[in-house]
């Protein structure tokens, strides 16, 4: 996890190719991938997406890499998470979804781009 937060790609890689385990949590329920979305680490999260992490894991909130990307204002990610098949329209412990988190955030071009990939 703390690989994928210093976007330290080639750890990362290297981490998979040795049988990480790709979908382990934090104390917070983050996993790798949401850590790499929140930091923009769009280069790794490419890596565990394709390794095979759960795209749509959710923390202990109930938050998925897209919402923490959307929040984040990290478009490179959201794209990625939107083009591997991220669920759009995922909702959080208190109802919130990626839309409106990048909407609150006042990031508008992940808006656009959510919105243009059919969230709601």
């Amino acid at each position: 996890m703390w690989a994928a937060y210093g976007g330290h790609y080639d750890c990362v890689n290297t981490l998979v190719e040795h049988g990480a385990l790709l979908n382990a949590k934090d104390q917070w329920g983050g996993t790798a991938l949401a850590i790499a979305a929140a930091y923009g680490r769009h280069d790794c999260a490419d890596v565990l997406i394709q390794a095979g992490s759960d795209i749509n894991a959710k923390d202990n909130s109930g938050r998925t890499a897209l919402m923490r990307a959307a929040q984040g204002g990290r478009l490179d990610c959201v794209n990625i998470l939107i083009a591997h098949g991220a669920l759009l329209n995922a909702i959080d412990h208190q109802g919130k979804t990626a839309l409106f988190y990048a909407a609150l955030a006042k990031h508008e071009d992940i808006v656009k781009a959510l919105r243009a990939s059919g969230a709601l």
